[in-house]
């Protein structure tokens, strides 16, 4: 019985923790935008745009030239865990995530194993936290275009089943091709 209360604190602990994990890959996108644009605006408009350079707040983002881009990211997402979001909470520790890429998380899905159909890296893609659209024969086709246009790391089996290029012999490469 005492394993089930402590089994119970973990998916619980781990929903939470998953959560602030999902608000943090939306704020984040929603940051990495607006530094897109305000880069770009900056570039074409440049008197309307200075270099700012201030403290970053939880409160107030404040975007920082492109070399210091990262560091400000990694503060942002500290000061944003330690924001209202988390009630006051500052998580030690913590490691920001890799964004959810497609490319990204199929090569970590056929590294692990392959050859896999497109239809089976999406459901992994899923399990790994990826949502896309939530339509399978659009996601599926996402999927294929995006493996499809990185040559140099996913090699097409044929009929939509994938492989890394590393994993594949030269011999059965050249005969498909």
């Amino acid at each position: 019985m005492a394993q089930d209360a402590f089994v119970e604190k973990l998916l619980a602990r781990h929903a939470e923790l998953k959560a602030v994990v999902d608000e943090y890959n939306r704020i984040i996108s929603e940051f990495m935008e607006l530094n897109n644009t305000i880069d770009n605006l900056r570039r074409h408009f440049p008197d309307d745009f200075p270099a700012v350079e201030q403290e970053v707040s939880a409160q107030h983002i404040v975007l920082r030239s492109p070399a210091q881009h990262m560091t400000t990211m990694g503060q942002t997402a500290a000061l944003l865990l330690k924001s209202p979001i988390r009630g006051g909470t500052l998580l030690t520790g913590f490691e920001l995530p890799k964004p959810l890429t497609i490319s990204g998380l199929a090569e970590e899905i056929l590294a692990a194993d392959h050859p896999l159909h497109a239809t089976e890296i999406l459901k992994r893609l899923r399990e790994k936290g990826w949502q896309g659209s939530g339509d399978d024969q659009k996601d599926i086709r996402n999927v294929s275009t995006t493996l499809g246009l990185k040559k140099d790391v996913f090699y097409n089996n044929g009929r939509n089943t994938w492989s890394l290029k590393s994993q594949v012999e030269p011999t059965q490469e050249v005969t498909q091709e």
